[in-house]
C-alpha cells in the first residue's frame, strides 16, 4: 500500500504495550485510509482481507468477453445478473432471444430447437420454444436405438411366430436375441414403430 504519512510511536493492539511505529496507508482497493505497522502497511497489498479478495479478483481475472462460443456448438452471452448465469456469468444467446420474445424468464425445463438445425443461427424465425420432454421426442421420432439388431422384416417374422404358438424362448434362439428383449419385442414393447 501506498504509505501516506508518518506518525508518532503508538501502543498497537491490546497484547503488547511496546510502542512500535505507524503510518497512515491509501488503500488501492476500497480507497480508505488504514493506520498501521509501517512494515505491515509496506508489506500488505490492501487494508482488509475483503479488500484483498477483489484485489486479487480484478488483477488476476482474465478479460471477460462479451460473446463466447461454447463447445457444443452455441453462441453464450455475458450477463451476471440473469438468474439462470452459469458459474462464469454466461447465458446462452438463443434462451436470452426467446425470453425476450416471451417477456419472461424461461424455465430449467423449457428448451429452445434450433428449427434448422444450426446451433449458432438464433434468429427468432429459426427457435421454438418446447419443454424438454417434447424436444427429446421430438428428435428421436421414428428412430430406432444404434444397438437394435432386427430389421422390420425380422420383428414381423417373430410376432408371427408367436401369433402362431412358437415360445419367447425360441423366438430368442431363432434371432439370437435374450429371452427379456423377444419378450418385450412379441408384447409390442419394443420396437413399437414396427406393425
Amino acid at each position: 500500500m501506498q504509505e501516506i504519512r508518518r506518525l508518532p510511536l503508538r501502543v498497537m493492539g491490546t497484547v503488547s504495550t511496546r510502542k512500535r511505529a505507524v503510518s497512515e496507508f491509501l488503500c488501492p482497493q476500497c480507497g480508505n485510509i488504514v493506520v498501521k505497522r509501517r512494515s505491515n502497511g509496506r508489506r500488505d497489498y490492501t487494508c482488509s482481507q475483503a479488500c484483498a479478495r477483489k484485489y486479487r479478483y480484478d488483477a488476476y481475472r482474465a478479460p471477460r468477453k462479451e460473446r463466447i462460443g461454447t463447445g457444443r456448438g452455441y453462441w453464450a452471452v455475458l450477463r451476471h445478473d440473469h438468474p439462470n448465469a452459469s458459474a462464469d456469468g454466461y447465458v446462452l444467446e438463443h434462451r436470452l432471444i426467446m425470453e425476450k420474445k416471451i417477456s419472461r424468464y424461461l424455465t430449467k425445463d423449457e428448451v429452445v430447437h434450433h428449427i434448422n438445425g444450426v446451433r449458432k443461427d438464433n434468429q427468432i424465425e429459426n427457435l421454438l420454444l418446447m419443454d424438454a420432454n417434447e424436444h427429446r421426442s421430438f428428435h428421436t421420432k421414428g428412430r430406432r436405438s444404434p444397438a437394435a439388431k432386427l430389421s422390420d422384416d425380422d420383428v414381423r417374422a417373430a410376432r408371427k411366430m408367436y401369433v402362431d404358438n412358437t415360445r419367447v424362448c425360441d423366438i430368442a434362439l431363432t434371432f439370437k436375441i435374450s429371452g427379456g428383449a423377444a419378450s418385450q419385442l412379441v408384447h409390442n414393447k419394443s420396437y413399437r414403430d414396427v406393425s
